[in-house]
């Protein structure tokens, strides 16, 4: 849904930016769900995180096609998938492992400061890159 009706958006907009400010929102969300009380929170949070991905996941590969050099897009485009492949098994093992040293909200709060890590070092791209279309 983010897709369809950010498209617009999308285009005109910085994709570095707004992949920063989605990686921001999703930051937010993980912070705050240790503190949910009800289900209503919980699903509202549930909807903010997913509205944040749904920014960030094609902004991410659209950003590294055009932070690439052309002869390098193709590789790098498969080291993107790569890392979110290595990603996709390596977050349950890790998430496991504070699990068991903790409780949810140390796995959240830990989340959410990556996540905040990341937005920023997004960000600094953006002034890196100014002079790529689109992307600063």
């Amino acid at each position: 849904a983010v897709r369809l009706l950010g498209s617009g958006l999308f285009d005109r907009c910085s994709k570095v930016w707004l992949c920063a400010a989605g990686l921001l929102l999703v930051s937010v969300s993980y912070a705050l769900l240790p503190l949910c009380t009800g289900q209503r929170e919980l699903i509202l949070l549930a909807g903010t995180t997913g509205i944040g991905w749904g920014i960030v996941m094609p902004l991410q590969a659209a950003a590294m096609f055009d932070l690439s050099l052309p002869a390098d897009r193709a590789m790098n485009q498969n080291l993107l998938v790569v890392t979110m492949q290595g990603g996709f098994f390596l977050g349950p093992v890790i998430g496991g492992q504070l699990l068991a040293c903790g409780q949810f909200g140390l796995l959240f709060f830990v989340l959410a400061g990556l996540t905040l890590v990341a937005s920023l070092i997004t960000f600094c791209l953006r002034t890196q890159h100014s002079d790529a279309p689109n992307i600063g």
